[in-house]
């Protein structure tokens, strides 16, 4: 079974970080609209943004991937997350073997209500209506710690249930801002559609340093 890794960077939010030599994907794409970046391990391929917005230009590769890459399989990373066992292939391919859609679990809230408050606070969105957007999700019903996801490492079957479902994901996204928070309408569209999510034990391949996680850039030049 194929299996591709995909991430794209737009804007300068993140430094590319090379996969080990032998990882084993058999794509590796990275999108970007900086012409500086060059790759060893990744196949770099240029995209200009035109208007959409570095979040938004990155998030039609995270959410339909498989308009992509020409895999069975795929793995989504942001760029704040560097490969660094190529065992992580084999541990992806054996977590798509129990659910076509893995990911891991938010490691400190299982609220979308509470990612909200907390993503008010950050400079990135500032601006958006996300007291609107968590009203909306109120109105409909989401119960209060239904779940939450962090969804910067993704592990995909390309079926047509998935890219539905990435549809809905990224228009759910366009129709609150081009820069919202992609994990507070995760967890409504996982309730709505009842969708089953198959948890990744990131956190344990983190300890042992099979992969890292860096800070993402905020636009003022601090970490988050």
């Amino acid at each position: 079974m194929s299996v591709g890794v995909i991430t794209a960077i737009f804007g300068g939010y993140d430094t590319l970080m090379e996969l080990p030599a032998n990882h084993g994907f058999d794509q590796s794409l990275c999108y970007t609209d900086n012409p500086k970046v060059v790759s060893k391990t990744w196949k770099v391929i240029q995209e200009p943004r035109l208007c959409l917005t570095p979040m938004l230009a990155a998030k039609q590769m995270k959410m339909l991937p498989h308009l992509y890459l020409g895999t069975e399989k795929s793995l989504w990373i942001d760029g704040a997350y560097q490969i660094r066992s190529p065992i992580i292939k084999t541990l992806v391919l054996k977590y798509l073997s129990k659910g076509d859609w893995v990911c891991r679990k938010h490691p400190h809230r299982d609220c979308l209500y509470d990612e909200g408050i907390f993503s008010t606070n950050l400079p990135r969105y500032a601006k958006h209506p996300i007291h609107a957007q968590l009203e909306h999700y109120r109105s409909q019903g989401v119960p209060c710690h239904f779940g939450l996801w962090s969804c910067g490492f993704i592990g995909r079957n390309h079926t047509k249930e998935n890219a539905e479902f990435g549809t809905r994901w990224l228009l759910e996204n366009m129709a609150w801002s081009s820069e919202v928070n992609d994990q507070i309408c995760f967890p409504y569209l996982v309730w709505k559609f009842q969708k089953t999510i198959t948890t990744l034990p990131l956190d344990s391949w983190i300890t042992d340093k099979l992969i890292i996680h860096n800070s993402h850039k905020e636009r003022n030049g601090s970490l988050v």
